[in-house]
């Protein structure tokens, strides 16, 4: 399935992650873990922006400590609880790979 059909049967436009500020408000939509293309097992955020936009991020295992302490530090209980609050978001950098978006507070 390609980026445009999820787009079309999500609804709203993808924006590429390296057009996002370094801290933004955004609703998690979507979590689920997958394989990558690469075949790594994956956990994927879907987050909506206030302008109705999606970003997508995803986390392996180098990265989804980071993202787990970052929810039980905000008392997100499970991914279920985790899922349709609105958080801000900031970015972390690591020592390898890309950076991340981590929720650092929960608004709504």
């Amino acid at each position: 399935m390609s980026w445009e059909k999820i787009a079309e049967e999500v609804g709203g436009a993808f924006v590429p992650l390296s057009n996002l500020p370094s801290e933004f408000k955004g609703k998690l939509i979507n979590m689920e873990t997958r394989e990558d293309r690469r075949g790594n097992p994956a956990l994927f955020l879907t987050i909506q922006l206030d302008e109705g936009e999606q970003v997508v991020q995803k986390f392996t295992k180098m990265f989804v400590a980071e993202l787990i302490n970052a929810f039980k530090k905000l008392k997100i209980k499970s991914p279920k609880e985790a899922v349709g609050k609105v958080y801000r978001w900031r970015q972390t950098t690591f020592s390898r790979g890309n950076p991340r978006w981590i929720p650092v507070e929960v608004i709504e």
